[in-house]
C-alpha cells in the first residue's frame, strides 16, 4: 500500500495521519501482529508526482527510444542485443546524473531503481541520458511533430529516411 499523508515526529515516535485508509491499515496491522510480531515495513520519502502511462507517456517514450537504438545496434552487432540489455545500461548511466538507486538485499549491490517507482522528474533524467547517448553516437530516435507525424531525428533534427 502506498499513500501520501502528513507526518510529524513526536520525540522518537513517527505519527502519520490515516487519511481515510484506516480499514486497510487495520488489515495490514492485524496481519503484521499475527505473522510478524507486529513489525511492518515502511518506506519514507517526499511526495512524488505520479508518472503517466499509456500512449505517449514517459514510459512509452523510454521504451520507444530503447527499441530504436536496439534495432540500430542489431543491424551491425555480431551478437543480438535485447532491449532490456540497453535499458539497464541506460539506467546505470543515469545514476551519475541523479537517477535514484535501491539496495539489492540479495547481493548487496546498489542498483538503479525500477522505472515504475520513480517520479516524473527522475524519469526525465533517464530520457535525457538516452537522447544524449543517441546524439553522441549519431543514432536516430523517433520523435513526433506537433501534428503527430513520426520523424526520425538525430540531435532533435529530422533526417531524411
Amino acid at each position: 500500500m502506498t499513500y501520501t499523508t502528513k507526518a510529524t515526529l513526536d520525540n522518537s515516535r513517527l505519527i502519520l495521519e490515516a487519511g481515510g485508509v484506516e480499514a486497510t491499515l487495520h488489515t495490514i496491522l492485524d496481519r503484521a501482529t499475527k505473522k510478524h510480531g507486529g513489525f511492518i515495513t515502511v518506506t519514507i520519502g517526499t511526495p512524488k508526482r505520479p508518472r503517466s502511462t499509456g500512449h505517449r507517456s514517459q514510459n512509452s517514450k523510454v521504451w520507444g527510444m530503447v527499441a530504436d537504438l536496439t534495432r540500430q545496434f542489431n543491424e551491425f552487432a555480431t551478437t543480438e542485443l535485447a532491449p532490456d540489455y540497453l535499458y539497464e545500461a541506460f539506467k546505470r548511466m543515469a545514476v551519475s546524473e541523479g537517477y535514484p538507486t535501491r539496495f539489492n538485499l540479495i547481493d548487496g549491490i546498489e542498483e538503479p531503481e525500477s522505472q515504475s517507482r520513480v517520479s516524473v522528474e527522475q524519469d526525465q533524467i533517464l530520457i535525457r541520458v538516452i537522447k544524449r547517448f543517441a546524439d553522441e553516437n549519431n543514432l536516430y530516435l523517433t520523435e513526433y511533430d506537433e501534428h503527430g507525424n513520426r520523424l526520425k531525428t538525430i540531435g532533435g533534427k529530422a533526417i531524411d529516411e
